[in-house]
């Protein structure tokens, strides 16, 4: 087995840009997020809590995540529209720096490359 040491010319803690595909991945995951807790808040505020919950929904959200979807209300339609509509008409630019050119290089020669690299 031959080890070989590979350099880097920066640090191995430098986080590269991800892709834009991966970029909008992410953003509608958390857009979604926002709108489902948002769902939740409007419910419970309808519904006449008000900020209070119920003993057995406080015991119970405090061990385990809810895999229920909310009821939509019809008071955030506007929001959650607008706010995909954004996330749709969302535009890259390509004004990255030398250092983030080589550090995607780099990224991408390590993605490439058939040894292990530990």
């Amino acid at each position: 087995m031959d080890l070989q040491v590979k350099n880097f010319d920066f640090s191995v803690k430098n986080i590269p840009i991800p892709s834009k595909y991966a970029y909008k991945k992410r953003l509608i995951q958390k857009a979604e997020s926002l709108i489902r807790r948002m769902r939740w808040k409007a419910n419970d505020y309808c519904n006449g809590l008000k900020g209070k919950k119920m003993v057995s929904e406080k015991k119970y959200h405090s061990l385990f995540k809810s895999d229920y979807a909310p009821p939509k209300c019809e008071y955030l339609n506007g929001f959650e529209e607008d706010l995909f509509e954004m996330i749709r008409n969302i535009q890259f630019t390509n004004c990255r720096s030398d250092f983030l050119k080589e550090l995607n290089d780099e990224v991408k020669s390590i993605k490439r490359s058939p040894y292990v690299i530990v």
